[in-house]
């Protein structure tokens, strides 16, 4: 979905932001629409699983 179309969000549901630093959740939400243009890093593996 990145690099298709010409919408300029992404549908996101079930979110979790997590702190880069600590790996703490900062914030979750049932739906995010994120503005591609602001997307600086996908790190899944950063994740604790």
């Amino acid at each position: 979905m990145l690099n298709q179309g010409e919408e300029s969000f992404i549908p996101v549901i079930d979110a979790k932001v997590y702190c880069l630093v600590t790996g703490n959740v900062l914030f979750e939400s049932k739906f995010l629409a994120v503005n591609k243009q602001h997307i600086i890093l996908i790190a899944d593996h950063l994740v604790a699983k």
